[in-house]
């Protein structure tokens, strides 16, 4: 029995050390990433970097009711900014308001900056004085703080920032171009994790970096336009053909009229018809010769056929209706004059 216990016994040290062996480090992930632009690939991320590069708090008190003018005030921040390293801040700021009612609301605004003064957090509350022992007091403000709607990224000799959103489905649902100055460009916040990133240097250098897959690199694939197929709307070309079909669409008699374009490489004879989808056959027709400026009228058949002999060149023809077919009705946008 001692034998068989020191057997379990046994097995079960083996399975408790092969579950320790089992056990891998963390595992250390790459992006190919510049460090400027690490901590946009999440809204977590970006306010870890933004709490570490926090240096300073900036306060300023107001109200309807305040005289004299109100001043931004600034206390550094010991270590990093902590909630309590913050309301300490704000404590040391000593920042202070004279008024002239005591029953209007005071507000308080916070803005947390970087080294360069750069703002990147910020919040606000507002509360009523009350009467305290030695007079009018302010209540303790509970202030929450969020992320500035843009951020400045560092990156300068930039000509363009552009940002792509997607949907569900991975497809392309938005784009916008970011503003740059000087000192980088600016960032919303809110794209911090969702939007793929694509900045072009001042020498046209281009770089790719998918937010969405913690920064990873994107390619440029180039395409070029070798085939391509053309409409005009309302227009209908034929070239070196005997006929020619100018058919607008019509809906309740109304609708646009339609050119027609002859493309002749020697003279050639062309039968004109004009007729609308509803059935109202052209009354005649009026053409020209590129380069013209005075059309030629011919009267069109009961049918709304014509014939007309061309010489060599490009030709327009436009029908001409009577009663059953007129130009559709004009709207004008009151707001767009």
């Amino acid at each position: 029995m001692k034998k068989i216990l020191n057997s379990i016994l046994a097995i079960a040290l083996i399975g408790i050390s092969s579950i320790a062996n089992a056990q891998t480090a963390p595992t250390v992930t790459t992006t190919s990433l510049p460090a400027d632009l690490a901590n946009l690939v999440g809204e977590a991320e970006l306010m870890a970097d933004l709490v570490a590069t926090a240096r300073s708090v900036r306060v300023i008190l107001g109200s309807n009711a305040s005289t004299g003018e109100n001043q931004w005030v600034t206390a550094n921040l010991n270590g990093i900014a902590t909630s309590a390293a913050i309301a300490q801040a704000i404590v040391d700021a000593k920042a202070s308001i004279k008024v002239s009612s005591a029953s209007e609301e005071v507000g308080i605004n916070v803005q947390i900056q970087d080294a360069n003064q750069r703002i990147s957090v910020y919040g606000f509350d507002t509360k009523v004085p009350v009467m305290g022992r030695g007079g009018y007091e302010l209540p303790k403000f509970s202030i929450k703080l969020r992320l500035e709607w843009e951020v400045l990224v560092a990156i300068r000799n930039l000509r363009s920032v552009k940002v792509t959103s997607f949907d569900e489905n991975g497809r392309v649902n938005g784009t916008k171009y970011l503003n740059i100055n000087q000192n980088g460009f600016y960032f919303e916040s809110r794209m911090a994790g969702k939007v793929m990133l694509e900045l072009i240097d001042n020498n046209g250098n281009i770089a790719i970096y998918d937010l969405r897959r913690g920064g990873a690199q994107g390619t440029v694939t180039p395409l070029t336009a070798t085939t391509t197929e053309v409409q005009i709307e309302n227009v209908e070309f034929v070239t070196d053909k005997g006929e020619i079909n100018l058919i607008p669409f019509s809906q309740n008699g109304k609708g646009r009229n339609v050119l027609g374009v002859v493309i002749l490489t020697k003279p050639t004879t062309v039968s004109i018809a004009g007729r609308t989808t509803q059935n109202v056959s052209a009354e005649g027709f009026k053409y020209r010769k590129v380069g013209d400026t005075t059309w030629t009228t011919i009267k069109a058949s009961a049918n709304g056929l014509a014939v007309v002999p061309f010489s060599t060149g490009n030709w327009q023809i436009i029908p001409m209706w009577g009663s059953g077919f007129t130009e559709e009705t004009l709207y004008l946008n009151p707001d767009r004059g």
